[in-house]
């Protein structure tokens, strides 16, 4: 593959500039993943050749349930709408309240009390012919999510090594009519909840763009992963992001490197998983990122880029994008956070520390200068 010729004039530059220079609601209610950002699974091999080093899990257990709330929700009783509301409730006393007023929602969250008018709307819209046929389509593209299950569970086996404490979690799978793909919140009996939208994953086939028009959301390289093959690295990015809550800067720095720690713990919670499942990109794409590591470090150095603050100037190199702006049209947006996440590696090969001390390091700076990061040396 031809190389992406953008080089500095002087390439001492890449090793002497770092030296020079130096949404959401709170875990307590809900965390929103990347959904606004984000059909067989499976872990596949991965697709660059590399020998995997991963830890032998099998004797590590976790408990996932895996909840159809969809289907509870929708078969409710609509002659006793309020009995059945009631039962659900008693059954999911944390999620249920939190659909109705947060993800659909259907009732006032400053008045989740009136009872009468919750019922009246639940059951006007089990009976739109919108919703039914939403449903219909979601039952046919996962009649049941046991294979869903099972690789969540083996991704959650390596999580739990790294971070003893997770590894419980209630899984509500739910239709939110485009609104919510995955998240986390707290649940009962001493587990996680996290939601699964599951009209977010219909399949790059299905007509988002046409039922949601105007929505950036649904722009095709957006949408491309909207499939049961993401399933398991969404819910995963939901945990990594709860792990990982805390401030970032606004520097380009800051962020990468923000956003190369959940990388790098993705890697280690999904080590036979595809890096175009991992990164969100197709074959090409990957290739690219991967051949022009250097040329993305070299471009962020020659435009004096890596302490931006400004959002425009960076917003496509480190958020969903078709493209990287300034550089060659193959390349994919988001191209700054592969840099970031090379950056974490390199330093995580040369401490040796642990996935949590890594979590506790603020300064991005600091990892940086420590990892010695130059890809024009491949020694």
């Amino acid at each position: 593959m031809k190389k992406w010729a953008l080089w500095p004039k002087n390439f001492s530059k890449l090793t002497l500039m770092s030296k020079k220079l130096k949404n959401k609601f709170s875990h307590h209610s809900i965390s929103i993943n990347a959904l606004f950002l984000g059909i067989l699974i499976g872990f596949t091999f991965i697709s660059c050749g590399d020998t995997v080093d991963a830890p032998d899990v099998s004797a590590i257990e976790v408990d996932v349930d895996i909840i159809r709330y969809d289907q509870l929700f929708q078969n409710m009783d609509t002659l006793q709408i309020e009995a059945s509301l009631g039962t659900l409730e008693q059954q999911y006393p944390l999620f249920t309240p939190l659909f109705y007023t947060r993800i659909l929602p259907l009732s006032n969250p400053q008045n989740p009390a009136d009872k009468v008018q919750l019922g009246e709307n639940i059951s006007k819209y089990i009976k739109d012919e919108f919703a039914q046929n939403l449903y219909d389509t979601v039952q046919i593209v996962y009649p049941h999510l046991e294979d869903v299950k099972v690789d969540l569970e083996e991704a959650l086996k390596y999580l739990k090594y790294y971070f003893p404490k997770t590894g419980n979690y209630n899984v509500y799978a739910f239709i939110s009519e485009f609104g919510f793909q995955t998240f986390i919140t707290d649940d009962q009996n001493g587990k996680e909840g996290l939601g699964l939208g599951l009209d977010m994953f219909l399949g790059a086939d299905y007509p988002y763009k046409a039922l949601v028009t105007k929505n950036a959301i649904f722009s095709d390289y957006i949408t491309r992963s909207f499939n049961k093959e993401h399933i398991v690295k969404k819910l995963l990015d939901a945990i990594i992001d709860d792990l990982s809550a805390g401030s970032m800067g606004e520097r380009l720095l800051d962020r990468i490197i923000a956003t190369g720690k959940k990388q790098y713990i993705l890697d280690k919670a999904m080590p036979y998983t595809s890096d175009t499942i991992k990164w969100e990109y197709n074959k090409a794409q990957m290739d690219w990122v991967i051949n022009n590591e250097a040329n993305i470090y070299v471009h962020i150095l020659d435009q004096e880029l890596l302490y931006e603050t400004k959002s425009k100037k960076i917003k496509s190199l480190v958020d969903l994008s078709p493209n990287s702006k300034g550089m060659p049209k193959e390349a994919p947006g988001r191209t700054a956070n592969y840099t970031g996440y090379k950056i974490v590696e390199k330093f995580m090969s040369r401490t040796n520390i642990s996935l949590d001390s890594l979590l506790r390091i603020p300064d991005a700076q600091y990892i940086l200068d420590n990892s010695r990061y130059n890809p024009l040396n491949k020694g």
